[in-house]
């Protein structure tokens, strides 16, 4: 691979992780404001998104390291949250579910190219 590409590679994975860890942190800040409100019934809505965003960071994680154990952990943790959603759980905007889904399946597939898998 040339420079150029290796550079566009870890730029591409790079945003998507760091799009991940952002929502993820932001899952994390609104649950601690409502825990500490007192209103944990609310705040159980959002465990299934946070697994689900969660997940997949651990994967990309895993795969752009090589450590099945991460991306077994990731797997897990995705199911999970689709498991758990329920109706009344809450979901982000598809203003951000979209370009996270996007990030995430370009990121998969820069490093099925760098690792040889395609």
């Amino acid at each position: 691979m040339t420079a150029f590409a290796v550079t566009l590679a870890t730029s591409i994975l790079t945003v998507s992780i760091a799009l991940y860890f952002g929502v993820i942190m932001a899952l994390l800040g609104l649950l601690l404001l409502a825990g500490t409100a007192g209103k944990w019934i609310l705040a159980r809505t959002w465990f299934p998104a946070l697994f689900e965003h969660l997940g997949i960071a651990m994967i990309l994680l895993g795969i752009t390291f090589r450590v099945r154990d991460l991306i077994w952990l990731g797997l897990s943790s995705t199911a999970m949250g689709l498991i758990y959603r329920r109706d009344e759980a809450a979901t982000l905007s598809p203003a951000i579910e979209a370009p996270l889904l996007a990030s995430a399946l370009v990121s998969i597939a820069v490093l099925a190219v760098v690792h040889g898998f395609a």
